[in-house]
């Protein structure tokens, strides 16, 4: 349940956007965008921003995100400046003359009301503005990609390419290619930050040995020890867990021959990556997560209770499922199949 501080914020936020203002005069010359959530929201709001470029050609862009996404944006040549700082609320952001938020949150709303226009997730899941010119757009509940797509058409811009957006430099391509296995080879992110979006550890463990291709692991430092225990069982396993930042993980997985993973950070990354990937699902929703393409597999075996968790619907949160039925019920076997699919679509994808 959320707490009565987000929604006392809700109401603040609400009332201090009932007051509209006047269309600007001029040109706005310093615009903030804004998503404060976690890796993959920012990632896929990065598809937005070639046409946000294209609506405010001169202008200084920045992205408000928090530190660890920063990193997922480090290189981007649509965007100005990076912001990782945190706004308070009693000195909120004044130096911009737009913000744009790309979701919706009524303490990012609060922290930049200093900012004179405003367009985006102000209070709820319409697109407004307090004044700034905008069309009538409102999120419904579809992909979250739509999240940051439905501002941009508000704003006037062109229809966004689903495709998020990183841009690893040559130092990351080079260290990625030094680190990983030669030729073709296997990616694998063992498990997530909530247990109950994990494939069984022993499961992953199975795959890691069966695989004719040999494997590379990924991951966070909170990833060390599993990633450890996998690699003791089997030696020839590269342990990459807590050594890569964000754009060299990307840059591995652009080289790697299949990146299997549950729906994580590190799964939008292999889809801004273009990685040939099997991304696996359980109590969340992937028709709201999952980006369709023909160089990626859904597996999904949803129960009645799922999803525990969607976007947009009122009171939904994260929270541990007791017997994970969606994520046993998914096979060692059909995984292998999933695989050895993709190996087949993507061989010579790469030589490193």
């Amino acid at each position: 349940m959320k707490s009565p501080k987000f929604y006392l914020a809700k109401l603040i936020a609400a009332i201090l956007h009932a007051v509209k203002k006047a269309p600007p005069s001029k040109p706005v010359e310093r615009v903030l965008l804004v998503n404060t959530f976690g890796l993959g929201d920012v990632l896929l709001s990065t598809t937005c921003l070639p046409v946000l470029r294209k609506r405010f050609p001169n202008a200084h862009i920045a992205f408000w995100v928090t530190p660890t996404a920063a990193e997922a944006l480090r290189g981007n040549p649509y965007l100005n400046e990076i912001v990782s700082r945190d706004f308070s609320f009693l000195r909120p952001a004044r130096d911009f003359d737009l913000t744009v938020l790309l979701t919706y949150h009524p303490f990012q709303t609060l922290a930049v009301r200093g900012i004179p226009y405003q367009v985006g997730y102000l209070h709820g899941k319409r697109v407004q503005s307090n004044g700034f010119p905008v069309e009538q757009r409102e999120w419904s509940g579809q992909h979250l990609v739509h999240l940051a797509g439905e501002v941009a058409l508000a704003l006037g811009c062109e229809a966004p390419e689903n495709q998020p957006l990183i841009f690893p430099d040559e130092r990351d391509r080079e260290r990625a290619r030094l680190l990983s296995p030669e030729g073709a080879f296997l990616a694998v992110n063992l498990q997530t930050k909530i247990a109950s979006k994990s494939w069984p550890l022993d499961r992953m463990k199975q795959i890691v040995s069966w695989s004719p291709i040999p494997v590379a692991l990924i991951g966070g430092e909170a990833d060390r020890d599993v990633a450890a225990e996998v690699q003791e069982e089997n030696p020839s396993v590269i342990n990459l867990t807590g050594l890569l930042s964000v754009t060299e993980t990307a840059a591995l997985l652009g080289l790697c021959s299949v990146f299997l993973t549950a729906d994580s950070g590190p799964m939008h990354l292999g889809f801004a990556a273009q990685a040939p990937t099997v991304a696996l699902f359980g109590y969340t929703d992937p028709t709201q997560i999952f980006l369709p393409a023909p160089e990626r597999i859904l597996l999904h075996h949803p129960r009645p209770c799922a999803p525990h968790f969607k976007v947009g619907v009122k009171d939904a949160h994260y929270e541990e499922c007791p017997t994970r039925e969606c994520m046993t019920a998914i096979g060692v076997e059909e995984v292998k199949s999933a695989i050895l699919e993709l190996l087949e679509r993507s061989a010579g994808r790469h030589s490193n």
